[in-house]
């Protein structure tokens, strides 16, 4: 340990830029925490707001020019340290299905991996992509994002829940989203808005953010 707390600023760099994001977080609380965090800090300037990345195959291709596109795509990855990812990894990139998403970001960030291209295109284009969707944790000093799951129970009935530090919380009674809701000055996005939603009392029933 001592000699590598001893190691000269350029080295350490070095190494620094090597690592994953994930490995930097963790690398922190055990040296080189200046350098490492003016490393975190320099690629979250360039990796703020929401990231797309899409590596297609080739239509006409090998095995290993498959596995060196999902290293690559992989390795990109590992560069970002997001609030939320959504994945898309077709079986054709990962045909043993081996891939562990929660050892790629750094643990605060919450993925979702999906069965389905998540950037839309022409119907044309070949569907054999690998996908990302990256929202950053702050998108801009003045954006909070705030994530929510639908559950559904074996009986048909639903139950939102709101994701808040890797806490979930009802929607119904949740205090974090309902503070988050009353507040006037905000953009509220929703994707879909059932009547159940909309009658029984809940943070969306209540809100009076436009």
């Amino acid at each position: 340990m001592t000699s590598l707390i001893n190691l000269c600023s350029e080295v350490q760099e070095h190494i620094c830029r090597l690592l994953s994001t994930r490995d930097l977080v963790s690398l922190t609380s055990v040296c080189w925490q200046e350098e490492v965090m003016r490393i975190l800090n320099r690629r979250e300037r360039k990796t703020r707001g929401i990231i797309t990345i899409n590596r297609p195959a080739p239509r006409i291709t090998t095995r290993k020019e498959l596995d060196q596109i999902f290293h690559s795509f992989i390795s990109e990855l590992c560069q970002h340290n997001p609030q939320l990812a959504m994945l898309y990894v077709p079986r054709e990139f990962d045909e043993r299905r081996s891939l562990d998403i929660s050892k790629i970001f750094p643990v605060n960030t919450t993925v979702v991996k999906l069965q389905s291209l998540v950037l839309g295109g022409p119907a044309s284009l070949n569907d054999v992509s690998l996908q990302a969707v990256l929202f950053s944790k702050p998108l801009r000093e003045d954006v909070k994002l705030s994530f929510f799951i639908l559950k559904e129970y074996d009986n048909g009935s639903f139950k939102q829940l709101h994701i808040d530090n890797g806490t979930l919380e009802d929607v119904e009674n949740g205090e974090q989203i309902n503070n988050v809701m009353t507040k006037d000055s905000a953009l509220n996005v929703v994707f879909e808005v059932t009547n159940e939603m909309k009658t029984s009392p809940s943070a969306f029933s209540r809100s009076k953010v436009s």
